[in-house]
């Protein structure tokens, strides 16, 4: 027993030097990758400014100026830094609550100042007089009524931040949100505790990690808002949400890939950069539909295929595209490298992963442990009994990258996928079939963790 333990600490040590590394590289690549500098900020970049006031950024990368403006462009955006004493997001925000709908990514305030705020006069240096900050832009709460639509299926990035926004101020003593990280062209991406924070037990889901698979974000969210109005009232096997999920915590990622979505969405319109949209269009041939088709994010990397586990075993690209390329190193991307951390260090009991398409249920991993597969049966078996899905344990066949594989492994936990409906894009007038079947997904979940079922 001993050796056995010894050795799962050896693996572990290995994996958090592995992660540390590629998160060192990638930092590097991710920027080294991008095509040229873009000049449009600098009226506004002041480098001694920036080197003052981020210390951090001066430690890796010197007091170049131009270094700095690169950090800044490639980074600092993204992180929401102030380029100079002229400028500070916070503010900008705050002061024009007209520029709401420019959304939560950084990067579209930025834009507008320089190419428009700056000219009009607007102010970004300090806030102004008549502006409350305590109470610019909080959300109102809507403890009446639905708040997640379910009459499109274009259900877009900024509709779920919203939500998101409103549903924690409705429901702040069972929903708490914060960001895992932002992905590559800079959307910050959700991280919800759906629970009490501090709860003995976890379980961590995450949803389209694949971009045309955005179904799954917008289910989510309903399971989440549901779970939310009924608290008090309802139950599971007897035991009141309130109490199963003061117990057994989730940790719940709607929409792993807010940049590929953004595209499937919204085709070349649902790109920040300008050299993401150069590579769109040449992988589209101009054709939005097969946009519509994307999986990967905006670098043209398949998340799902960026995990160490099976990595490029099954390799059917071989550069970027919209589909099937795992990167040219494990966990290249901001996204599948904060979720494999996450996952890695989290304490979670187990793993859900919500795909379209299939109606089907994966389990397990050929890389994993026969006790971990054990683990991940039972729960497809619990969770086919609520939605019908025939479930598919791990075949012969090595993994191919994929986060299911990845968290299975490293952890002994038990993992599952779902998939969701019979096409890609799921159309809307499938969703009230699939709400129905998994509406009571998460409280089964909660009670197999908490009575030690899949432990």
């Amino acid at each position: 027993m001993s050796n056995k333990k010894g050795m799962r600490k050896d693996k572990a040590k290995v994996l958090l030097a592995f992660l540390a590394l590629f998160l060192f590289l990638g930092i590097f690549t991710l920027e080294a990758d991008s095509a040229g500098t873009d000049d449009r900020y600098q009226t506004i970049f002041d480098a001694a400014y920036y080197a003052a006031q981020y210390p951090d950024v001066t430690a890796v990368y010197g007091t170049d100026a131009r270094e700095l403006y690169h950090h800044f462009v490639y980074q600092g955006i993204k992180e929401g830094r102030s380029p100079s004493a002229e400028f500070v997001l916070d503010y900008y925000k705050a002061n024009y609550p007209d520029l709401s709908e420019l959304g939560h990514v950084n990067i579209y305030y930025y834009r507008h100042y320089v190419q428009q705020g700056k000219a009009e006069g607007r102010e970004a240096s300090k806030l102004l007089s008549n502006v409350a900050e305590s109470t610019a832009q909080t959300p109102v709460p809507n403890p009446s009524g639905n708040i997640v639509q379910v009459v499109n299926a274009l259900y877009s990035y900024e509709e779920m931040m919203d939500d998101i926004d409103l549903l924690v101020v409705t429901y702040p003593d069972r929903l708490s949100s914060g960001i895992l990280c932002n992905s590559y062209e800079g959307r910050p991406i959700p991280m919800l505790t759906l629970g009490n924070p501090n709860a003995p037990y976890k379980v961590l889901m995450q949803s389209s990690i694949h971009a045309r698979e955005y179904m799954a974000t917008q289910l989510t969210m309903k399971m989440v808002e549901n779970i939310c109005q009924t608290y008090d009232t309802a139950d599971y096997r007897g035991i009141p949400y309130s109490r199963l999920f003061d117990r057994v915590c989730f940790t719940i990622l709607p929409m792993m890939n807010p940049d590929g979505v953004s595209i499937s969405q919204e085709g070349l319109d649902g790109a920040i950069f300008d050299e993401t949209r150069t590579f769109m269009l040449t992988q589209s041939g101009g054709k939005r539909t097969k946009l519509t088709q994307i999986k990967a994010n905006a670098r043209g990397i398949d998340l799902n295929r960026n995990f160490p586990i099976g990595f490029k075993k099954k390799e059917e690209v071989t550069s970027p595209a919209i589909a099937f390329f795992g990167g040219d190193r494990a966990l290249s991307e901001p996204e599948s490298m904060a979720l494999a951390n996450l996952a890695a260090n989290g304490g979670y009991s187990c793993f859900m992963s919500y795909h379209t398409m299939g109606n089907i249920i994966y389990y397990g991993s050929s890389a994993a442990t026969p006790a971990s597969n054990e683990k991940s049966r039972t729960l497809a078996a619990l969770l086919n009994g609520l939605t019908g899905y025939k479930y598919y344990g791990p075949t012969t066949g090595y993994p191919n990258g994929s986060f299911a594989d990845f968290a299975t492994w490293q952890t002994g936990k038990a993992s599952v996928t779902l998939e969701l409906g019979n096409v890609n894009p799921v159309p809307i007038w499938q969703f009230p079939e699939l709400f129905e079947k998994n509406k009571k997904d998460f409280p089964a979940v909660a009670f197999a963790v908490l009575v030690g079922n899949i432990n």
